[in-house]
């Protein structure tokens, strides 16, 4: 093997052990950041009126007057209509193994209107995956959303005072 040759691969043999080392030996964000980082890129979906977002999962645990409603066509039309902008209150989450649940507050900027939104709970799951095919990482996961039925009832009325969405439940 001629010196180059030789050069290069060593070269390439500390690049490799350099990025390794930098992968095994980071510093892994707490559970709480991670989990931060899960809700922020769930609300910023919904501004975005992509999937994934807080909304979506509100949409789909719509209960008024003891009844369920599937509104996650309407509800998920709407949103890429019209972007709410959504505010999280505090985030303190109770964490279970690969479990967590969130309760806090939500504003809601929707129309020119603020809705509040008190104890909307939002359960998270620990995703187990594998960094650069084989380097154990994980992440955490926005699974659901629901909130109590008086919270939906004034979004409801906010909408359909708004002429937002036609047919249906509204």
């Amino acid at each position: 093997m001629n010196r180059k040759k030789l050069q290069a691969l060593i070269g390439l043999a500390l690049v490799f052990i350099g990025t390794v080392g930098f992968i095994l030996l980071r510093p892994k964000p707490s559970d709480q950041d991670q989990i931060q980082t899960a809700l922020a890129n769930a609300v910023k979906a919904s501004k975005e009126g992509r999937a994934g977002g807080v909304v979506e999962y509100l949409a789909s645990n719509v209960q008024v007057n003891g009844e369920k409603y599937d509104i996650n066509n309407q509800f998920a039309s709407f949103i890429r209509k019209y972007h709410p902008d959504i505010k999280l209150g505090a985030i303190n989450p109770k964490i279970d193994g690969d479990d967590a649940t969130v309760t806090t507050d939500l504003d809601i900027s929707l129309l020119n209107n603020s809705i509040k939104m008190p104890n909307v709970t939002f359960k998270l799951h620990k995703e187990h995956d594998k960094t650069l095919l084989f380097f154990p990482s994980e992440h955490w996961k926005v699974t659901g959303a629901s909130a109590p039925e008086e919270a939906y009832q004034q979004i409801m009325g906010e909408i359909s005072s708004s002429g937002g969405m036609g047919g249906g439940l509204w």
